[in-house]
Formats: C-alpha cells, structure tokens, sequence
C-alpha cells in the first residue's frame, strides 16, 4: 500500500531527473504501478528504493538550491538597501534598475557556487561566530563585491605563483668520445 502511494512521487521525480522522459508520447509508468507499467528502464525495485530519491532531491535543494536562493535574497536586501539610500538622497539614475538586477542574478549565482563548493555541511567559525551553509550563501550574496575581489586576488595569486615557478633546467648533453 504504500509503495502504491508513493509511486506518483516516485514517477515525477524520476521524470524531472530524467527530463526525456517528458517528451515521450506514451503516458505509460504513471500511477499506481503495476509490473506491466514499469518503464523499460526501470526496475520494480527501484520503485521501492524511493529513500534513495528523497535523499537525492534533499541533498540537490539543501545544496544548491537554497544556497542559490538565500544568496538571492542577499543580493535583494543589499539591492534594496541600496535603492533606497538613492531614493533618500535624490541620486536615483535610470540605469540603477538593470545594476539592481545584474546584481540579484551574480548575487544568487555566486550563492549557489557557495552552495557546490561547500559540500561537507560543516559550519564555518569566524571571529566567534558560527555560520551554516545557509548564513555564508546569504552573505556571499549580500556582499558580491568583496566576494569578487576576494576571487580575483587568489586566481591573480594563482597566476603569478604558476608564472613565477622556474622551469628546469636543461640536462646537459653528454658527449661521447669517439
């Protein structure tokens, strides 16, 4: 009963993990399964296995899409803020708009980087304070250019280091006597 429950879910899912499967004209797999309904590609037991799929979608939203929002949400408040600083001194220009929104989108995409970058879970402690996954996805989004420069500086770190390494010497030719 409960396998027949859970196989709409376990149809979506593996619809949206397999977005092909949207494209197929036969509407075979969906609902309550039976044998003959399975798709060719999947097994009855990996029906059953849906831990495995609400684990695999957990990870992907707490990994990455929460991240990818929360530095959203950052780069909206610093947005916000700074529009409304504009707004109180009369300095608002036409083209604020398309930074605003240039700004939101690097803000959301440097969260989500956080969030494939950091893959252990661990909290982050600085200064004191401890930070979550979550907590540095909303700074990172809230302070882009400081994140920026900071990446800068190690790939110009980068460069420099591999530029500067020397290279090794040539061996010298031994020369034979005749």
């Amino acid at each position: 009963m409960i396998y027949s429950g859970l196989s709409d879910w376990n149809c979506l899912t593996h619809k949206l993990a397999f977005p092909w499967n949207f494209l197929r004209s036969d509407k075979e797999g969906c609902g309550s399964p039976t044998i003959e309904k399975f798709p060719a590609e999947l097994t009855p037991e990996s029906w059953r296995s849906h831990e495995s799929w609400v684990t695999a979608g957990t990870a992907v939203i707490t990994g990455f899409v929460l991240p990818l929002m929360l530095g959203c949400l950052g780069g909206c408040a610093y947005a916000l803020r700074r529009i409304d600083s504009k707004l109180a001194s009369w300095t608002l220009e036409p083209n604020d708009g398309e930074h605003t929104i240039v700004r939101i989108a690097l803000a959301a995409l440097l969260g989500g980087l956080v969030g494939v970058v950091w893959t252990t879970g661990e909290t982050v402690t600085l200064g004191g304070f401890t930070l979550s996954l979550a907590a540095v996805a909303f700074f990172v989004g809230f302070s882009v250019e400081a994140v920026i420069r900071l990446i800068e500086k190690i790939v110009h770190t980068v460069i420099v280091t591999v530029g500067d390494t020397p290279a090794a010497p040539p061996k010298p030719k031994t020369v034979s006597a005749p």
